[in-house]
């Protein structure tokens, strides 16, 4: 009988410990937040964002974050953005509570919203009969070669588009627990589009960034 007690009891302590250790892992898995981001890309530039995030393991974290690209505000040229980017952020092994430092890195899709009407020409006219002037036999070759010519930059423009339409984001920064549930943040970004790396290459927009998550 004093066996079955002891064996009762070390279940139950095994049972509790695991349900413990499934809560524990439980809580805090997943967070969410928003950034505020300034700086300078070719003119001053902002990119508040929202965030999305998962808590892997003590070294890293998977974000989905939605990040609006605001540039030339105050003119008639005014161009917003907006990124779908996945990131990824890896903690090394530094612990100075509540202060933990970070690099992150992610890479998305880019859709430039304003301005609108890309591509918009002016509209021909068909003309008349009468207008129609006669073939000229030696113009089929030039023709011939300025499709050739066409072709090539049609196929340039498309991998322009492409590379144009991926966004890039590399960080460095730092997060402060303010509470177990409220991390504030802070870091230095730099990225843009793909397309920036293509010859001429462009400088990527570096912003200051601050935020804050929940954890839930």
């Amino acid at each position: 009988m004093k066996r079955l007690c002891v064996l009762a009891v070390l279940l139950t302590s095994s049972l509790a410990g695991t349900a413990n250790n499934s809560a524990s892992k439980s809580e805090d898995q997943y967070y969410a937040g928003l950034n505020f981001g300034a700086g300078w890309g070719g003119g001053f530039k902002m990119k508040p964002s929202v965030v999305f995030g998962y808590h892997h393991d003590k070294n890293s974290k998977f974000e989905l974050e939605v990040l609006a690209n605001m540039s030339d505000i105050a003119k008639d040229t005014r161009k917003i953005g907006a990124s779908l980017l996945a990131n990824y952020r890896y903690y090394p092994d530094l612990d100075i509570d509540p202060v933990k430092l970070y690099v992150s890195g992610g890479l998305g899709g880019y859709l430039q919203v304003i301005p609108f009407g890309f591509g918009k020409g002016g509209e021909s006219e068909d003309p008349e009969p009468g207008d129609l002037e006669p073939e000229d036999p030696g113009a089929s070759t030039t023709l011939s070669a300025g499709e050739v010519t066409g072709a090539a930059a049609e196929e340039v423009s498309v991998v322009d588009k492409i590379l144009g339409s991926i966004s890039y984001k590399l960080k460095v920064g730092v997060d402060y627990e303010i509470s177990p549930q409220i991390v504030g943040t802070v870091g230095v970004t730099a990225g843009g589009q793909l397309s920036g790396f293509k010859p001429p290459l462009q400088i990527p927009d570096a912003i200051l960034e601050v935020g804050i998550r929940y954890n839930f």
